[in-house]
């Protein structure tokens, strides 16, 4: 992306977001800021790095696009992509701001509406900058919002009785993270690309998926306790048992079997990016596999070293 490296780039697009903030009344702004202060994605001294090869490439896929589509002699310039990665981070916010009531009741509801709607209507008007109007990336915009809402009702439903019990219906939940893809389209149809929506959308899908069985192997004991029926609280019977879940992630090879399965899809989204001729998203992949892997290298390391009572230090040094 021109000249731009990605610490200058996440800087400007945490530069606009402040000052959106800034901008809000203070009705909606100070439960913003309690949001964005408490899960440290802005307004605090070191936001995260949002380029970490775990983290979500809500800024990374616009990028990786204009640089395909440039290759090809698009002219796209820096301004349109930054755009579009900032549309991607309020919609991620938005996505937040929901998350945060349905899951931990966070927020008084009439005013998680009308935060909502302005974050809403900011990303909207970011991505309207970039796409032209009549084009077909509205329509595909308005369809996913759509199926995000189903999905997310359906998520909530499943998680307070049946659970998630199979990848089909994972998958079906899952609906909800293709939202993702919205950012790369703008710049699809920035450039009249949209040909290229279909795979694109196959390698988000991969990558969500990847993401939430990694998550949610990692997250299975909080999620247990608190009665949250994800796949892979289902998968291992912590919907029964807690205590017999534990052993089967952790003892019996569970946690890393559902590392695999992660790792798996993000192969496929690798695959599907090498088709798209997309060197910064195969870039991305490789690391996140690396770090993925690391994470659960270190976490038995941390269990072993309790079990052994030793530093996580002594253990990996004793490998």
């Amino acid at each position: 992306m021109g000249a731009l490296a990605p610490a200058q780039v996440q800087a400007e697009i945490l530069r606009r977001l402040t000052s959106f903030h800034d901008g809000l009344p203070d009705s909606l702004q100070a439960p913003f800021a309690t949001m964005l202060r408490s899960r440290g994605y802005l307004l605090v001294d070191e936001p995260p790095d949002y380029f970490n090869p775990l983290a979500t490439p809500l800024l990374q896929l616009p990028i990786w696009i204009a640089d395909r589509l440039r290759r090809d002699g698009a002219h796209i310039p820096d301004s349109a992509v930054l755009d579009a990665a900032e549309a991607a981070l309020t919609g991620y916010f938005l996505i937040r701001v929901h998350d945060d009531f349905c899951d931990e009741q966070i927020g008084e509801p009439r005013t998680v509406l009308f935060l909502s709607t302005a974050l809403q209507a900011r990303m909207d008007a970011i991505f309207g900058r970039v796409v032209p109007a009549g084009s077909r990336f509205w329509e595909l915009a308005g369809g996913l919002f759509a199926e995000y809402g189903d999905a997310m009702l359906l998520e909530h439903r499943l998680h307070e009785t049946t659970g998630v019990r199979d990848v089909d219906t994972l998958r079906d939940v899952l609906r909800r993270s293709q939202l993702l893809v919205l950012a790369g389209a703008a710049i699809l149809a920035h450039a009249d690309r949209w040909e290229l929506l279909d795979p694109l959308s196959a390698m988000v899908g991969q990558l969500v998926l990847a993401v939430q069985l990694y998550n949610d192997a990692f997250d299975a004991e909080e999620d247990q306790k608190r009665g949250t029926l994800t796949y892979v609280v289902c998968r291992f019977g912590g919907d029964t048992d807690g205590a017999a879940m534990r052993k089967k992630l952790l003892a019996e090879g569970g946690l890393d079997m559902m590392v695999d399965e992660a790792i798996e899809a993000v192969q496929t989204a690798r695959g599907i990016a090498g088709e798209l001729k997309l060197p910064g998203a195969e870039a991305y992949f490789k690391a996140r596999i690396e770090a993925m892997d690391a994470s659960r290298r270190d976490l038995f390391t941390s269990i072993f070293a309790r079990l052994l009572g030793l530093s996580p230090e002594d253990v990996a040094g004793s490998g």
